[in-house]
C-alpha cells in the first residue's frame, strides 16, 4: 500500500514541474508564478494596472512558456495604453499556443487600439475560426460587432466571410 500511494504522491509532483526554456521549474517556483499570475489577475480586473504589471513581469520571468501569462501582459499593457508592448506579448501568446480564439480576440483588440484595422479584422475572422478548437469560449456577438467595426473603418460593409 505504501508503495502506490508513493507511486500516486510522485506522478502528482511531477505534473507540477513545467518546462521553461530548458530547465524544469521546481514546484516553489511553479507556485510563485502561479501566484503571481493570480494576483495579477485580481489586479487587472480591479483596474490596477500599474500594480498587475510586475506580477505578470515576474511570473513570466519564472516561466516563459506560459501563454496565459503573455495574454494577460498584452491586456495589461494595452489597458495602460503601452501597445507596442501589448502587441509584443499578445504575438508571443499566439507563438505559444496558436490558434487560440480568446488570445486571437485579444489580438485582434489590440490592432484595433493601435488603429491598425485590416489586420484587426483578420484576427477577428481567425477568432470565430478557430472558436470550435478553442479551449475557452469567446462571444461571438463580440468578435463580429469588433469586425464590423473595423470594416466601418476601412469602407468595407461587408466582408463575406463568417
Amino acid at each position: 500500500m505504501k508503495r502506490r500511494f508513493f507511486t500516486i504522491s510522485f506522478v502528482v509532483v511531477s505534473t507540477l514541474q513545467l518546462f521553461a526554456q530548458d530547465d524544469i521549474l521546481s514546484e516553489e517556483d511553479f507556485n510563485l508564478a502561479n501566484e503571481s499570475y493570480q494576483k495579477a489577475t485580481e489586479l487587472f480586473y480591479a483596474k490596477d494596472f500599474q500594480k498587475a504589471l510586475p506580477l505578470i513581469r515576474l511570473a513570466i520571468r519564472i516561466n516563459e512558456g506560459n501563454s496565459d501569462y503573455w495574454s494577460l501582459r498584452s491586456s495589461t499593457h494595452a489597458a495602460l495604453k503601452q501597445l507596442d508592448s501589448a502587441l509584443i506579448s499578445i504575438a508571443r501568446a499566439d507563438e505559444l499556443e496558436p490558434n487560440q480564439s480568446d488570445y486571437l480576440l485579444v489580438y485582434g483588440n489590440v490592432l484595433f487600439r493601435s488603429k491598425e484595422y485590416t489586420r484587426a479584422a483578420k484576427k477577428y475572422s481567425e477568432a470565430l475560426a478557430h472558436q470550435k478548437t478553442s479551449e475557452i469560449p469567446i462571444n461571438e456577438g463580440h468578435v463580429f460587432f469588433n469586425r464590423g467595426s473595423c470594416w466601418l473603418r476601412f469602407g468595407k460593409v461587408w466582408g463575406g466571410e463568417n
